[in-house]
């Protein structure tokens, strides 16, 4: 099971209890302490269950590590965007600056 920091969602409406990973659109978690286990385990975690984006804010490297295109256990895209320039949030037509 895991929590996610912040998530978006495939479909808000539909979600009653408890969400499920084919729920999630996005879901990001916020690194201080906890890098190593979210860029590793927590990664191939979402990546294994289908989640499609999945995003690290690393506080102490000031950067957001950007993943996407689940496939064999793992994500198939990887950018690092340093805090500050624009990041293009799936699903919705925005775009959100980190740091």
């Amino acid at each position: 099971v895991r929590e996610p920091d912040v998530c978006i969602f495939r479909d808000p409406g539909k979600i009653k209890g408890l969400v499920t990973s084919d729920a999630l659109l996005l879901a990001i978690e916020v690194s201080d302490s906890s890098r190593r286990e979210d860029l590793g385990p927590k990664r191939l975690s979402y990546a294994k269950a289908g989640v499609p984006h999945y995003w690290v804010v690393d506080i102490n490297a000031a950067q957001t590590h950007v993943f996407g295109e689940p496939v064999k256990g793992d994500y198939g895209s990887h950018g690092i965007v340093p805090f500050g320039k624009l990041i293009a949030v799936p699903g919705v037509n925005r775009k959100v600056r980190i740091g």
